[in-house]
């Protein structure tokens, strides 16, 4: 008789990721000069959010593997 459930199922979950949420905060007005900062040293920043992930969810098993691609600037390593 034939194993209803396949071997891949059965390994044991090694990371277990539900409903991941990732937000950044981007700034509105770049300061880009150090004149504009002695300028307006107290002007306060203003952020938009940006949603980069929302609801998420994953398991890796043991033997798989798991990787983050993406361009350069894009967030991978503050995930």
């Amino acid at each position: 008789m034939a194993d209803p459930i396949p071997a891949d199922d059965r390994a044991p979950v090694a990371i277990e990721v539900r409903d991941l949420e990732k937000t950044f905060r981007l700034p509105a007005n770049r300061v880009d000069t150090l004149r504009e900062r002695v300028v307006h040293p107290f002007t306060r920043a203003e952020y938009r959010e940006l949603r980069a992930l929302r609801g998420v969810s994953f398991d890796v098993r043991r033997g798989e593997f798991f990787g983050i691609v993406g361009r350069n600037g894009s967030g991978k390593s503050s995930c």
